[in-house]
């Protein structure tokens, strides 16, 4: 038996697990089939640095992850769900003020969108990443001071944009 033969004797001994697991995670069979997936691309990656034994908890540990990382990006992005209209109305909040929060935001986002690079990746990635100042640091390869330099210049032309366009208190 070669090499490859005994890989798919392996993937076909985890794949019904790493996929149940998947499934649970995500209620959804497509998406746990993109996890699997991933995870077995990412593992044909680094299948040299991985033991043996430890090669199917390492795959299950990135379906988790994997997983973690797209709730997080789905409730990032998410700007608004059945559920939180749900909760709004049975609140009894103020709808007004959160369609006119909303309509804040959307216009915030609109404007960063258009500013320029550096500053529009750099706001993003403090703002919408939560990166820290020495991660985009090292992302970019720029200097700390750099760094914040660009953010505060990114802040005063959207302030200056939103004075422009009578926008206040965001």
């Amino acid at each position: 038996m070669n090499e490859k033969d005994e890989m798919g004797v392996g993937f076909e001994q985890y794949y019904q697990e790493l996929f149940r697991y998947a499934v649970y995670l995500t209620k959804n069979r497509e998406q746990a089939e993109d996890l699997v997936g991933n995870a077995v691309y990412k593992f044909l990656l680094a299948i040299e640095k991985i033991p043996e034994e430890q090669q199917k908890f390492w795959l299950l540990r990135v379906i988790r992850n994997e997983f973690i990382d797209h709730e997080r990006k789905r409730k990032r992005w998410q700007i608004s769900s059945f559920h939180k209209m749900k909760e709004m109305l049975l609140s009894n909040t103020d709808m007004e003020q959160e369609l006119v929060d909303k309509e804040k935001k959307e216009k915030l986002a609109a404007i960063i969108a258009t500013l320029q690079s550096p500053y529009k990746e750099v706001i993003f990635h403090y703002y919408y990443s939560e990166m820290s100042v020495k991660e985009i640091q090292d992302y970019y390869g720029m200097s700390t001071s750099q760094v914040k330099t660009i953010l505060y210049r990114g802040r005063n032309k959207i302030k200056e944009r939103l004075l422009d366009e009578g926008i206040r208190g965001i």
